[in-house]
């Protein structure tokens, strides 16, 4: 009976693509959904993931095509007392980046 072998590069090619695949959550053919605006266009959402991001910077405003007014500068400090006071008064978590 012969056995098959593989050469060492082409096994560690094989190896590395199966790892990938794998890192990436690749075990169906089909793409994962894209991310969607909201019904009003204010918000984009990760259908997947049920996160939510505005589509426009802290005190702009989505008016159907563009983002429109003045970004609101803010240490991170205040930005993470908005997040909280947001959640307090809309029961929507909002994180900040680190």
């Amino acid at each position: 009976m012969r056995r098959s072998t593989l050469s060492g590069e082409r096994l560690v090619r094989m190896l590395v693509c199966c790892g990938l695949m794998l890192c990436a959550g690749q075990t169906q053919t089909q793409p994962a959904a894209p991310a969607a605006p909201s019904a009003d266009g204010a918000y984009v959402i990760d259908p997947r993931s049920k996160l939510a991001w505005p589509r426009c910077v802290e005190g702009m405003q989505w008016n159907g095509k563009t983002c429109t007014g003045q970004a609101r500068r803010m240490t991170h400090g205040e930005a993470l007392a908005l997040a909280g006071a947001r959640f307090r008064a809309e029961g929507v978590a909002w994180r900040c980046p680190a």
